[in-house]
């Protein structure tokens, strides 16, 4: 299975200014490696082929970070001249993504171990129906599920206690 993904990284990383205001929130350090570096090994460890990064905010700083590969991963840059929201970063990537079985959306300021493998594996034995793994929604700092019914189709949002 050919699994690409894309990791967003266009964001102002607003809400932890002043931390922000020269890396990008996706390249800030926890133990001395950023949290990106950490997602993008992640998602090779995972088999993932290659990822897309989207870009706006100190776009050239992620770029200069991780260069043209990172982690055994080719990675491809989507510049964002005003920020496209999460749906809108994906058409212009839609080359990138045509000869993918598998496409994960994962956010690039975000700490965390993602079960990517699981994931994938969960996406397989349920004959490809979609899957989602988020964090907590900004508005409600709760996590956030999805169920999918028979016709594979989200049918209720929940957020879990």
């Amino acid at each position: 299975m050919r699994v690409r993904a894309l990791l967003y990284a266009a964001g102002k990383g607003e809400r932890l200014r002043p931390l922000t205001s020269h890396p990008p929130k996706p390249l800030l350090p926890v133990r001395g490696e950023a949290v990106a570096a950490r997602t993008l090994r992640d998602l090779e460890g995972a088999g993932v082929e290659a990822v897309a990064i989207n870009l706006h905010h100190l776009g050239s700083k992620i770029r200069e970070a991780f260069g043209s590969s990172y982690a055994g991963l080719p990675l491809t840059y989507s510049e964002e001249s005003e920020l496209l929201g999460s749906s809108g970063a994906l058409p212009p990537l839609r080359d990138f993504f045509a000869p993918a079985d598998l496409i994960l959306l994962v956010n690039g300021d975000t700490l965390c171990d993602w079960p990517f493998e699981a994931l994938i594996q969960r996406h397989v034995d349920a004959r490809n129906a979609p899957a989602s793994v988020g964090g907590p929604p900004a508005a409600t700092r709760r996590p956030l599920a999805v169920e999918l019914g028979s016709t594979r189709r989200a049918v209720c949002w929940c957020f879990v206690e």
